[in-house]
């Protein structure tokens, strides 16, 4: 009997140990959850700085395409009218020019 209850006062230690040993374990886990908990967290925050910086840059970035295209619209426009003035000023222009009035002179004797 005496070795029933030492054998039973054994079992009892070792897994009172045993559930001392779970509960650190438990507590150790609960504190590295927390402490990923927190950098989640963090990482969250951070996250959401980087993003509305980007939306900023990219509000920026459009901010200059528009400008660029309203920039270049008087700058094509003046390409155009240099690339027709030098046009007119060349040969080609007055010999195509003669070509058209005297066709349509032609038709305007025809009809």
């Amino acid at each position: 009997m005496k070795e029933d209850a030492a054998w039973a006062w054994s079992e009892f230690l070792n897994t009172r140990e045993w559930v001392t040993q779970l509960e650190s374990s438990l507590i150790l886990e609960c504190g590295l959850v927390e402490t990923r908990k927190q950098k989640i967290v963090e990482l969250e925050v951070e996250l959401q700085a980087k993003e509305a910086a980007i939306k900023e840059a990219e509000e920026k970035l459009q901010s200059v395409e528009d400008e660029v295209s309203m920039d270049k619209v008087p700058v094509v426009a003046k390409a155009k009218t240099k690339a027709i003035e030098k046009f007119k000023k060349l040969d080609e222009f007055k010999v195509k020019v003669i070509k058209c009035f005297s066709v349509s002179y032609g038709f305007s004797l025809d009809a």
